[in-house]
């Protein structure tokens, strides 16, 4: 009976929200990095490359991300508009909206050895009735595809340890690797997923495993760096990674750039005595050095000495600020929803007003969109803000704490399986260490921005899918006693 109702709602709930999706647009993010996202696409259809206004010297295409991670689907949907002569934003977002239900069913199959289907259904309706996973697939951002591409990880590396079969692993770590090309803090899931393979018993081969899995891991890092050399002229994967690391070290820790001998070197370089570095985010300091005509391979050089000297100053404070955002301030910071209006002219305005020469190729596409033109659409965007409003009202710190919680008493249990009986599960280890390792990896590298723990909020509803039937079983046998 259970079973019936929980399929019912699922299926109500994925044609309200078909509903939803056909009426609402695909939007930017109020951040820079869809342009940052589409301009790959722009250069490599069109040859043209828009620096921002903030950067005059900029001459040259700036790899900010990975060309052949999440802007992998802004090629597909490009490619797919011109066969079809159709929105290139209709095509990303009804992608974008398949690869969200697509994580769903991978969560339920993911699942499969450790709940009842009535659980697995619960755990799906958690995942769609959470507003931020259905927000960001309608928006031109990473976070759906990452989802994406780090459950199938899981799932792979799944079907390869249970099955002990080599070719599932290996597709698995080449799709880690890609997942790193998504978002650079994929890249945690390589150690983890090698120790898990290291450690599982009655495993064969397992140097052998370990090393053909390293082997994968590359290969598609590889491809984009010849991708990179062709279409950019340069073999580097992506640049900007000091551009984070300042925002974190100079920004948020408060380490002053001018007691470093970098400034001094740059006043010679710039031949001004009085430079003074700007202690603000990555981009005042690559605008104030890009308007004295320097170039962004010259700035991320600068930028990455400043932060090693922040962090061998106070190298303490730095590892003990990464552990205390890592492990408890960014896992239960309040998520957010973007960009959802109550009426069509709404949506119209933030677009008009949303003007940058950097931002223009993709408002051009955007702009392209038809939004509210029929009672259904409107009817979507409604239901839309009322979702939103709905989720407001629940979303506060205390439910973050709560599923938290479930992935660290998880964790414990876990821990006392391996005591007591010397039982891995290299899959629910996954499920509890990925959340941790990538939350810590985010905070030691870059800002405090609640959408980097996304990722783990999947799989701590995944946590509490499985605590759900473990204190089940439990109470099953405690009744039978």
């Amino acid at each position: 009976m259970i079973h019936r109702v929980s399929k019912y709602i699922l299926i109500a709930t994925i044609l309200v929200q078909c509903i939803i999706h056909f009426g609402i647009p695909l939007m930017p993010h109020i951040l820079n990095d869809p342009a940052w996202y589409f301009m790959f696409k722009h250069y490599l259809f069109k040859g043209i490359w828009i620096h921002e206004d903030l950067y005059p010297s900029f001459i040259q295409p700036v790899l900010y991300y990975c060309p052949l991670g999440y802007s992998l689907l802004h090629y597909i949907s490009g490619g797919i508009a011109w066969i079809f002569d159709c929105s290139f934003a209709d095509v990303l977002k009804h992608l974008q909206f398949i690869i969200y239900l697509f994580s769903g069913r991978l969560l339920w199959i993911i699942a499969k050895p450790y709940a009842t289907i009535s659980q697995r259904n619960l755990l799906c309706l958690m995942y769609l009735w959470y507003l931020p996973f259905f927000n960001y697939a309608h928006l031109a951002m990473s976070e759906t595809w990452f989802i994406t591409c780090m459950l199938s990880s899981i799932y792979l590396f799944q079907i390869g340890i249970t099955n002990q079969k080599t070719k599932w692993i290996a597709w698995g770590f080449i799709l880690v690797g890609y997942t790193f090309l998504v978002r650079p803090v994929g890249g945690v899931m390589l150690p983890i997923l090698l120790l898990l393979l290291l450690i599982q018993p009655h495993f064969p081969k397992k140097k052998t495993h370990i090393f053909i899995a390293s082997l994968c891991f590359f290969v598609l890092p590889l491809i984009q760096s010849g991708f990179n050399k062709v279409v950019y002229n340069t073999w580097i994967l992506r640049e900007g990674f000091s551009w984070n690391l300042w925002n974190r070290v100079v920004n948020e820790d408060g380490y002053n750039p001018n007691l470093s001998e970098a400034t001094d070197e740059m006043k010679v370089t710039l031949k001004d005595p009085n430079f003074v570095a700007k202690s603000e985010h990555w981009w005042d300091i690559t605008s104030q050095l890009s308007n004295l005509g320097m170039q962004p391979k010259e700035i991320q050089a600068f930028c990455m000495r400043i932060c090693f000297d922040g962090i061998k100053a106070n190298p303490g404070t730095y590892f003990e600020t990464s552990l205390k955002r890592g492990l408890w301030i960014l896992p239960i910071e309040i998520q957010e929803s973007i960009c959802i209006y109550s009426t069509p002219n709404e949506y119209t305005e933030f677009l008009k007003n949303y003007t940058s020469r950097h931002h223009q190729p993709l408002l051009d596409e955007l702009n392209k969109q038809e939004i509210g033109n029929t009672r259904i659409s409107k009817f979507g965007i409604k239901l839309y803000d009322y979702w939103n409003w709905f989720f407001l009202k629940l979303n506060n710190q205390f439910l973050y704490i709560v599923i938290y919680v479930f992935i660290l008493i998880l964790g414990l249990i876990e821990i006392q399986l391996y005591i007591k009986h010397r039982k891995i599960d290299p899959i629910i280890l996954s499920i509890i260490l990925l959340p941790l390792a990538m939350s810590l990896a985010a905070c030691s590298l870059e800002v405090l921005h609640n959408r980097y723990y996304l990722p783990g909020i999947v799989l701590e509803f995944m946590a509490c899918c499985i605590l759900l039937n473990k204190f089940n079983q439990f109470r099953f046998i405690s009744s039978k006693n």
